[in-house]
């Protein structure tokens, strides 16, 4: 048996990729590249979908721990070859960025249910101010008849600029 299977990945908005993958033939993982996971005895879409977004009530924790970031990464490499995927570049960028420390299990302090505070980290309020100009800009063109496909390589200039007008502190 695969570790991972049925993985998938995509973006959702807002600068954000969500993960969705059938662990260990037991669990579900889903949530956030930029976030912690949740584990559950149903995919996590359909509890979006379908069962009133009521995670608790399926929630299930594995048998083995956690993976970490470093096998999330890969599973999803695994899955979405870069020569197909050009995507993945920004995926990769999401978890590397969120997740300075790619040996962490993919789960909240402990492996409890408990998901850390809604104190974001600066890496995660960086993550979603880019992310949010970013949105915008993709909008505009959009709404123009512009493909949209490439300009998330403009992030690094806009969060230049947002740490040069202050917007964002640090760096």
């Amino acid at each position: 048996m695969k570790r991972f299977e049925n993985v998938k990945c995509y973006y959702t908005g807002g600068g954000v990729y969500v993960y969705s993958a059938l662990y260990n033939g037991e669990v579900w993982l889903y949530g956030g590249l930029d976030w912690y996971f949740g584990s559950y005895s149903i995919p996590g879409e359909e509890i979006e979908a379908e069962h009133d977004n009521d995670y608790d009530t399926y929630w299930k924790v594995p048998s083995i721990p956690y993976p970490t970031w470093n096998e999330i990464l890969q599973s999803i490499l695994d899955a979405y070859p870069e020569d197909d995927h050009p995507e993945v570049v920004y995926m990769e960028r999401q978890i590397l960025d969120a997740n300075p420390d790619m040996n962490a299990r993919c789960i909240g302090p402990d492996d409890t249910h408990d998901y850390p505070p809604d104190d974001p980290s600066s890496d995660r309020i960086r993550l979603e101010t880019v992310s949010a100009f970013l949105d915008v800009f993709n909008d505009y063109l959009e709404s123009k008849g512009y493909d949209t496909d490439d300009t998330y390589t403009l992030s690094d200039e806009i969060e230049t600029l947002l740490y040069k007008f202050g917007t964002l502190k640090g760096e």
